[in-house]
């Protein structure tokens, strides 16, 4: 809206819109503390807008995948990894003294880094066998992340160690 004061005479854009005196400046006030409102208005609403995005990206980091796109792998595949835990568990004493054999599942959070976190036994056979293949997890270099949507993702991962005797 074209506002020209002149004196305690205001214009508008209107042809015979003259408002003079008190009245007038009633009316600029008016506009004015209109004006003032819809800037703050306008003002929360992006900055709702800013938060909302930083709660949404912050939400996609903290949310952990259970079926993505490309999946985390270890460095140099899988066999890699497979030579990786031979080279690397330690069948214990008490272990093989008890014959203990199976299958130990060790559930981890391959994070957006690469990094294993909350290493953590979802099925074992006990007598040292499970610390022993945390330990090995624990222990391995950073994997490539897994992605969704082309975005690095945090995967929650399950590994199956078997621990078997030779005859």
């Amino acid at each position: 809206m074209l506002l020209l004061t002149v004196g305690f005479c205001n214009f508008f854009a209107k042809p015979n819109n003259l408002v003079c005196g008190i009245d007038g400046l009633v009316y600029l006030h008016t506009i004015i503390y209109n004006m003032k409102r819809f800037f703050l208005v306008s003002l929360v609403c992006v900055l709702f807008a800013l938060t909302a995005k930083a709660q949404k990206e912050t939400e996609s980091q903290e949310k952990v995948f259970t079926s993505v796109e490309h999946v985390p792998s270890f460095p140099g595949g899988i066999e890699a990894f497979y030579k990786f835990l031979s080279k690397n568990i330690v069948y214990l004493k008490t272990a093989r003294d008890k014959n203990t054999q199976g299958k130990v599942i060790v559930s981890f959070i391959v994070e957006m880094d690469g990094k294993l976190t909350d290493v953590r036994v979802a099925r074992g056979i006990g007598d040292g066998c499970d610390e022993e293949a945390v330990r090995v997890i624990k222990s391995s270099s950073p994997w490539k992340p897994g992605t969704q949507n082309g975005h690095t993702v945090r995967v929650a991962y399950s590994v199956p160690i078997n621990f078997a005797l030779s005859r």
